[in-house]
């Protein structure tokens, strides 16, 4: 690190501008890797969730309607969910596919 100040120090300040920049690029690469990241990790947990408790069904035939619903338990209530929603949602839960 000492190293580096001292380099540093020996440019104009116009190139020290520039190396200031550089480090800015690559601190924001980082953040997008760790935001990549993140939003990877976040989507697993969402989808095991959404699934929790289909893993002990029989069959997980469902129909291209019924995965394209969207399922609003939290502000419905297990009344208004149909049977299809009643299997996968418990109230206090929100998912939401497509």
């Amino acid at each position: 690190m000492e190293q580096i100040t001292n380099r540093l120090q020996m440019l104009p300040p116009r190139l020290q501008r520039e190396v200031l920049d550089f480090i800015d690029f690559l601190a924001q690469r980082v953040a997008q890797r760790e935001d990549a990241r993140e939003e990877a990790e976040w989507t697993k947990f969402s989808l095991a969730q959404a699934m929790k408790g289909l893993e002990n069904e029989d069959s997980l035939e469902y129909s291209e309607a019924d995965l394209k619903e969207t399922w609003q338990c939290r502000s419905q209530g297990n009344s208004y969910c149909s049977d299809f929603r009643k299997r996968i949602c418990s109230p206090g839960n929100y998912v939401q596919l497509f």
